[in-house]
């Protein structure tokens, strides 16, 4: 073709492109079946003027021939066959596919408005075949006459979005549970536009080597981990592309490249392997492809690791069977108390018979009355503060509706990996036989006297020891305020009188079980007590380097107990420093509904969905027991006294990540 020199431009033209701009008027126009620029109708120089100043691809297809007009972005679409085919028919420049594309043509020239989506395009933009994707309509266009003349699809390429759907299918394809081998190489053999094959190398500690464990398409994978997975293990980081026969010495193909990526969940854990991915020789090796298979190799990380703790637990879990097989079968009485409350986590049937109850899932003092096991809770008390064994001989064990019993006992307590106590083994035998030879009855009598009173005596010890501080303090502080001691004095009895009302909240559970919580109500405004509970905690907020946000509206009234309020308000603020410090908490106190709806809010960790109900019981929390410290009483605590006003408190999380405490409460 023969450039011809334009002196000026066209005035109807714009100039977006000045390269595209000076091709397409130095074309031969006269040569095609639309005859000189001059000689264009009206509506199509305007139609051609829009399409020339979009940004985007575009392109018109004009009379019945469907002659093409197109700007510069459509250009790249046209790839080679641009420029030879401007002007030309589409009949000319698609042979291939005009069977299919005709009839819609001739659809839209009946007036039909048409649109495909994601259609699949092969270009040459960047000196290879690369698969694009794109979305175009097919709108009709007028001529001068008022008539069909042609028709305009505009093109939006859709290629990012098609490939990062289909990315995204291979990640969820590796889920937790994919751990085996052939797990791996199927998830991956989904997609083998993006990944034409894989090579998976672990770490093998006994073999000091990478080692094949798992590959996916035709490239038979090197037994030996090639050069390129050896840096990126060791140097943690993506290698490549490389040519691929650098890494399969018997590929063939030789524009295929490679690229070698270090497997491990994150910058801060230990690489496990090295994976070698095949790239697809009809795309780009970009940003997005490159993180595509850090991704894949973040999620593999995440399941071998999930694999093996399964595995671990697996492990554990046979080990725990073992020994809870022998530890049931073993005749002689015993038994497992895990926790400060000492719950019964296993007792076998000689123990059971011994005491004569059901006592799995109990707390020592929910199986046994005071007066049964005062003795016995005191010494396991012991053993699990000091981590020190007790062996006891000839202990009384006396159970109501029971003979009286003589046993040793051995306390022996159970530690957790950290080292602290987390349980006691039990191990109780009846010696009443032996030891009714040895003494007399009424020796036996004597001891029980003796050990009751010995019982008596250090409860009232216990009492008096915790009540005579409280009373010397509060004595110091009368005498001060009557010789006009500063006015601190006052605040410290207020102290005073706080910490006795916390001994009470110790008593608070038991009263909840024996259905005995009391209330003291009287009519309440919610928000200038929520209001005067932040104010307290402000050296707490400040410690924890948290700031609260209030939005508490007025005039919120009730008949509520303002104490027991207090008691709910401090253990969700308390809760939320524990799970979100340095982060905002939120306040809120609002009508809705005929309600008082109070909203403690933070931003933690958040609760999962089947935990939300769980954490309301006695002794639950959210986390594990070694991450927060707290028995898990204050939530149980607060979900009873909500209960005892008449109202209801949950917990949820909220879109901002975090968790929400919502109490309600009925309105006088």
């Amino acid at each position: 073709m023969t450039e011809r020199l334009v002196p000026d431009p066209r005035p109807w033209f714009s100039r977006g492109d000045a390269d595209f701009d000076r091709l397409f008027f130095s074309h031969a126009w006269e040569r095609t079946r639309l005859g000189p620029l001059e000689s264009w109708p009206k509506t199509l120089r305007g139609y051609v003027d829009l399409i020339l100043r979009l940004p985007t691809p575009a392109i018109i297809f004009w009379g019945p021939d469907h002659l093409q007009l197109y700007n510069a972005g459509y250009a790249v679409i046209m790839g080679p066959r641009h420029p030879k085919y401007l002007g030309a028919t589409y009949a000319e420049c698609w042979p291939d596919t005009y069977p299919t594309i005709h009839p819609w043509m001739q659809r839209v020239l009946a007036g039909e408005v048409l649109e495909v989506v994601n259609a699949p395009f092969t270009l040459t933009r960047h000196g290879f075949p690369e698969e694009a994707y794109f979305t175009f309509a097919f709108t009709p266009l007028r001529n001068d006459d008022g008539q069909i003349g042609g028709f305009l699809q505009p093109v939006i390429e859709t290629t990012a979005d098609v490939l990062a759907q289909r990315r995204a299918a291979v990640l969820r394809g590796l889920t937790p549970d994919k751990v085996t081998a052939a797990d791996v190489s199927a998830a991956l053999a989904t997609d083998p536009n993006d990944v034409p094959f894989s090579h998976l190398y672990l770490w093998n500690e006994s073999a000091q080597r990478l080692v094949l464990t798992a590959s996916s398409g035709p490239a038979n994978a090197p037994v030996d981990a090639p050069a390129q997975a050896i840096e990126a293990f060791t140097s943690g980081s993506l290698q490549g592309p490389s040519p691929v026969s650098e890494i399969v010495p018997w590929h063939t193909d030789p524009g295929a490249r490679a690229v070698a990526v270090p497997v491990r969940r994150s910058a801060a854990e230990p690489v496990r392997g090295a994976m070698v991915f095949g790239v697809s020789p009809r795309l780009p090796f970009d940003d997005a492809y490159g993180s595509f298979f850090e991704s894949v190799a973040r999620e593999i990380s995440g399941n071998l690791a999930a694999g093996h703790e399964q595995e671990a637990r697996l492990d554990a879990e046979r080990e725990r069977q073992n020994l809870r097989d022998f530890f049931m079968q073993t005749p002689v009485p015993l038994c497992i108390l895990l926790g400060r409350e000492l719950r019964y986590a296993l007792a076998n049937r000689p123990y059971l018979e011994l005491v004569g109850r059901e006592v799995m899932g109990l707390t020592l003092r929910e199986a046994f009355s005071e007066e049964e096991a005062a003795e016995y809770t005191r010494l396991l008390d012991q053993v699990f503060e000091t981590g020190e064994p007790f062996v006891g001989k000839e202990m009384a064990l006396q159970l109501k509706g029971r003979p009286l019993r003589i046993v040793n006992v051995s306390y022996t307590p159970l530690r957790a990996t950290t080292g602290e106590v987390k349980g006691i083994l039990g191990f109780v035998y009846d010696v009443t036989a032996e030891a009714q030879e040895r003494k007399r009855s009424e020796s036996l009598a004597a001891d029980l006297r003796r050990a009751v009173k010995a019982r008596d005596e250090f409860l009232g010890i216990a009492s008096h020891e915790l009540k005579t501080p409280l009373t010397a303090l509060r004595m110091e502080l009368q005498g001060a305020q009557r010789r006009g001691s500063p006015p601190d004095s006052a605040r410290l009895l207020r102290a005073t009188d706080r910490l006795t009302r916390l001994i009470d909240d110790m008593l608070d559970i038991a009263r909840i079980d024996a259905g005995k919580l009391s209330l003291t109500t009287h009519e309440t405004e919610l928000s200038p007590l929520v209001n005067d509970v932040i104010d307290r905690f402000e050296p707490q907020w400040a410690a924890a380097q948290m700031q609260v946000e209030r939005n508490l509206e007025p005039g919120l009234v009730g008949i509520w107990d303002a104490y027991r309020l207090e008691q709910v308000l401090t253990n969700l603020f308390t809760n939320a420093m524990k799970y979100a410090p340095g982060t905002p908490v939120k306040v809120s106190a609002a009508r809705k509904d005929g309600v008082a709806v109070l909203t403690v809010s933070d931003r933690g960790p958040g609760i999962a969905p089947h935990d939300r109900e769980r954490i309301f019981g006695r002794f639950e929390r959210a986390t594990s027991e070694r991450s927060v410290s707290g028995l898990g009483l204050g939530l149980h605590i607060s979900q009873q006294i909500v209960l005892a006003h008449g109202g209801r408190i949950r917990a949820e999380n909220h879109d901002g990540g975090g968790a929400s405490f919502v109490v309600e409460l009925p309105l006088r």
